[in-house]
Formats: structure tokens, sequence, C-alpha cells
């Protein structure tokens, strides 16, 4: 807990350094874009929850400037990728069965890479069927359920701070929501469940 608290504290915290040092020394206008792009890069190493947070933050113009949402922006599809050994061995685990035994890549790379996992365009060895082949990022879980335990503890902190400053805001209340939201998300068999029945609600619905 104390490692990761220090992994996620020590770089956003030096990015508020110098955020509050270009304040002080009427740069902040002019550096605004470099700390916007110091921030986006600091939030894509640090995992999951933190980017899911760094996804949020880039849909809130009430809270952040223009600068920032455009950085934060490509945190939609702009994320650090992990290797394919990884991600192949993590099919194999979970089937039991090697992965050429069941998928044909059609792209060698990735199509797209999020938070959570990324995706590679594939072909069902069974019947020849295209599908996107969605992979969990390694002990995504895991780390999940530890930053947030990070995050909820911090939050704590800061509605101490709110109270004293007469704000009612219940910042552990956001990142219990927050972390409901991320959960669904790990879920991949109800999603491919709900993308079933979507298919077959509008499969007579002419393309």
């Amino acid at each position: 807990w104390l490692i990761r608290n220090v992994q996620i504290a020590l770089p956003l915290g030096l990015w508020a350094a110098g955020v509050i040092s270009d304040l002080l020394t009427g740069r902040e206008f002019d550096n605004r874009r470099n700390r916007a792009q110091q921030l986006q890069k600091t939030i894509s190493s640090l995992g999951p929850a933190i980017i899911k947070g760094g996804q949020a933050l880039a849909s809130r113009p009430d809270l952040m400037p223009s600068e920032y949402l455009d950085e934060l922006q490509k945190l939609q599809d702009d994320v650090p990728r992990f290797s394919n050994e990884v991600a192949f061995a993590t099919v194999e685990e979970e089937l039991k069965m090697k992965f050429e035994d069941v998928f044909e890549l059609i792209e060698t790379e990735p199509i797209a890479a999020a938070s959570i996992g990324q995706v590679y365009k594939a072909r069902l060895i069974s019947n020849g069927e295209t599908v996107a082949l969605k992979i969990q990022r390694p002990k995504c879980e895991d780390v999940i359920a530890l930053d947030l335990y990070v995050l909820r503890w911090w939050s704590g902190v800061a509605n101490f701070i709110t109270e004293l400053l007469n704000r009612d805001i219940n910042l552990q209340s956001i990142i219990d929501d927050f972390g409901e939201l991320i959960y669904r998300e790990l879920d991949y068999e109800a999603e491919a469940a709900n993308a079933q029945r979507f298919s077959e609600l509008y499969a007579s619905v002419p393309d």
C-alpha cells in the first residue's frame, strides 16, 4: 500500500509542484500546454484506475482548462500497450488451449488499446468467423483494487479539508461510484452477453 502510494503521489506531486511554480512566477498560461502533456503522460503510466480517472476529467470543462481537456482526451485510445506475448499467454491460461488452436490473427498488432485491455482483430479457427478479441491487462483487477483503496484514503483526507472550507463535497462517495463503474467494465463475460443480446435484438435491422 505504501509503495503504491508513493508510485502515484510522487509523479502527480511533481506535476502539481510545477503548476504551482508556474502560478507563482506568472508563467502558468505560457506553460499550460506543456503541463497538460506532462499530466497526460504521467496518468497513462499509472495503471487502469488512474487512467480511468483521467478519462473522467477529460469530460469536465468545468474543472479543467481546454489545454488539459485536449491532452486527457488522448487517454481514451492512446494508452501504453502490453506485449503480444503477455496478451496471448493470458488467453491460453484462461482457455487452457494454445492460442493458435483457437484464433488466427487478422492483424498482428492491437487495433485499440484502452485502460483495462486491448483489442485484436482475429478469426475463429472453428468456423472462420471474424471477432474482436478483447484481452485484459495483466493483474488488472488486483491493480485496480489497490489503486481504489489508495484513492479512497486520499479522498478521505480531501473530505476533511473540504469540511474545513465549508464545502459540501463527498469525494469518497464519488470514488465509490467510480469503483463500481470500473468493476462493471472488468466483467468481460457480462459485456459479451450484452453484445450477444444486442446482436439478437437488431439482427433483422438492415445495415
